[in-house]
């Protein structure tokens, strides 16, 4: 195989990349790169960032394989750094089959289930992994979301068209760090995965080592492939471990 040309884009450039492509920075590229050294956990909300929210009888959403490389590609990365992998977690407050069967089948850290108060969710992985919530890098979409998110070290939101007002709340009180070009459903994940690795400054390495299929991704996919994802449901506001085989 013939040798890669790395290039990585400063931070301008990856501003202009992002900015170009719609995407708006409420805090300057620099300030989430030096939030990103800290985080070591990535929480998902399900509907409206996995997909675009439309929901039909007996289906609750899927999910994108594009997406699904994202976020593999944003873990190698993070492994490539620091030798470990980093905790990921979906948060819903719906009972979403799909989003069980995804993190099982991506070896994902854990699945909250049914949480209407998404903090709760928050203070709970924090516990069980002895971290703050400013070692946390989120992601949502909604009203909803907005108390859980405002805890987070960085915050990213998807963008969607329809909720005009909602954008403008958020730009304006800083409820988030980053609204994406792209909406949920339509490769959102992907679009900030992209960003993180970027800001990481190791996008073009992890592109490189995972075309290579070499050794050090092969130590990490095997160390990803033991994983297995611990579901979590809550009653009279009491957080308890799901215990179920998929």
């Amino acid at each position: 195989m013939k040798d890669f040309v790395l290039n990585q884009p400063n931070l301008d450039k990856i501003e202009d990349i992002f900015s170009t492509l719609g995407g708006k920075f409420v805090i300057p590229p620099s300030e989430m790169k030096n939030i990103l050294k800290r985080v070591k956990c990535f929480l998902f909300d399900w509907d409206g960032v996995f997909h675009a929210g439309k929901k039909e009888e007996n289906s609750i959403g899927g999910f994108s394989e594009i997406d699904s490389m994202g976020i593999n590609l944003l873990r190698y990365g993070y492994w490539l750094i620091n030798n470990e992998l980093p905790y990921i977690g979906i948060i819903t407050g719906e009972e979403n089959e799909p989003a069980k069967n995804f993190a099982y089948r991506e070896h994902f850290s854990s699945v909250y289930l049914g949480i209407n108060d998404k903090r709760r969710a928050l203070e709970h992985i924090c516990d069980t992994i002895k971290i703050t919530p400013n070692q946390m890098c989120c992601m949502f979409d909604d009203v909803n979301d907005i108390s859980m998110s405002q805890d987070c070290g960085l915050k990213i939101q998807v963008r969607r068209d329809a909720s005009p007002l909602f954008m403008c709340l958020s730009l304006d009180n800083k409820f988030c760090d980053y609204i994406t070009a792209y909406t949920g459903g339509d490769s959102a994940i992907r679009e900030v995965c992209e960003l993180l690795l970027g800001l990481m400054g190791v996008y073009e390495k992890t592109v490189e080592r995972r075309i290579r299929y070499d050794n050090t991704y092969m130590s990490y996919w095997e160390i990803r492939n033991k994983i297995i994802p611990k579901y979590f449901s809550i009653t009279d506001n009491k957080i308890y471990l799901i215990e179920e085989n998929i």
